[in-house]
């Protein structure tokens, strides 16, 4: 036993994830409009989303474990829809924060026919404030730098600022942090990810994070973080370098990362990780979907496997927004099957998981990814029974 997995006296089977909850507006057009042009939408969909709102209904569908969602949300109409949706799916909502001078987050999003393609447009969480008055009075409170005002006539009608989970909100919940199963996070809310993730390593909890690009103190979280998820473009963000495992084998030089799996789309997805010579070798598992490899770089060799994506028909696919966080929940919710769920994952736990048993994480995935895209919206995530493990 390692000293990692001996913090952790005991736990409880569930999943703490802190990140973005949203409410999605999904319109079906034939083929993106062109500019200054006025189109119909062949249909539209109102859905929860936002990453890690997604991932928890994924878990809560294909995972044993309680999926716990720490949030922020306004007090409106979008919010009731959301956290209607999500109860409905067994996600545990007590620990979403909803304001009444927030509006919720939005993302429109135009899924185009023609190309598989989405374009998303979001609008992040927001103070709104109606009138001078209540500027005035809140700016004696609390500092609300930088302004965006909205003018009308000269006149300023409302004020908006973006708003974000305190640190101090994480630290009164830091209990079920430390007694969770895993930890995941997607750089939203940022410092308040980073409280999470001290909690969570003080505490021997395992933490994933999926990260898309650059955010204020991304910095401050990245090396706190033990399992990555990324898209194709940030490894080549944070390493710049024509080859994108040697960018991925960057973020492997941070303190705590173990594994960095980054998802290609319909190329498929990468894992890599630091070799080990004594890590445990079971019967080795034949697919051909994933490809294994050994890769050196600056002395350093690495364990490389190439997972292909599950092929879907074009005229199969309806909506690809959310496929990357599917992939994500069919990824953790295999590793979360591969352990007792009387016990956290930890660092130590996934750099000595066998190769066999992340290869199957990675399919799991994959497939997860590919019956999500023949739907839309967090209805089209499969449940546990639908999957092969």
């Amino acid at each position: 036993m390692t000293a990692s997995e001996t913090v952790v006296k005991a736990v409880v089977d569930r999943v703490c994830l802190v990140g973005a909850g949203a409410i999605d507006f999904i319109a079906f057009l034939p083929t993106l409009p062109k500019l200054d042009s006025k189109v119909r939408s062949r249909d539209l969909k109102v859905s929860p989303g936002g990453n890690c709102l997604n991932v928890s209904v994924g878990l809560a569908r294909l995972s044993t474990s309680q999926a716990v969602l720490v949030s922020l949300l306004g007090k409106d109409g979008n919010a009731e829809t959301v956290l209607r949706g999500i109860k409905e799916e067994g996600v545990e909502t007590s620990l979403i924060i909803s304001k009444t001078h927030l509006t919720t987050a939005m993302t429109y999003i135009i899924a185009d026919e023609e190309t598989n393609s989405r374009t998303c447009i979001h609008s992040p969480v927001e103070v709104r404030w109606q009138t001078l008055a209540d500027i005035s009075l809140t700016i004696a409170l609390v500092s609300l730098e930088p302004w965006r005002p909205v003018c009308t006539s000269g006149q300023i009608d409302h004020v908006y600022q973006q708003e974000e989970i305190a640190v101090s909100e994480i630290q009164g919940i830091s209990s079920y942090i430390t007694t969770s199963r895993l930890l995941h996070l997607d750089t939203r809310h940022t410092l308040a990810a980073v409280e999470a993730a001290r909690i969570a390593n003080t505490s021997g909890v395992l933490v994933s994070c999926d990260v898309e690009k650059h955010r204020p103190n991304l910095e401050a979280l990245l090396p706190l973080v033990d399992l990555f998820f990324t898209n194709n473009k940030f490894p080549g963000m944070y390493r710049e370098s024509p080859v994108l495992v040697h960018s991925m084998s960057a973020l492997l030089g941070l303190p705590r990362a173990q594994v960095v799996i980054t998802t290609l789309g319909s190329l498929g997805s990468v894992l890599m990780r630091q070799k080990r010579e004594n890590r445990k070798r079971p019967a080795e598992m034949t697919s051909p979907q994933v490809e294994e490899e050994e890769v050196a770089i600056e002395g350093r060799v690495f364990q490389v496997l190439r997972c292909k994506a599950v092929s879907v028909p074009k005229e199969k696919i309806v909506d690809t927004t959310g496929a990357g966080d599917s992939f994500v929940a069919g990824v953790l919710s295999s590793l979360l099957n591969e352990r007792e769920s009387s016990k956290a994952l930890c660092s130590e736990w996934l750099a000595d998981l066998a190769t066999e048993r992340l290869k199957a994480a990675l399919i799991n995935g994959s497939e997860v990814a590919a019956i999500k895209i023949q739907g839309s919206g967090i209805d089209a995530l499969p449940y546990r029974n639908t999957i092969k493990w």
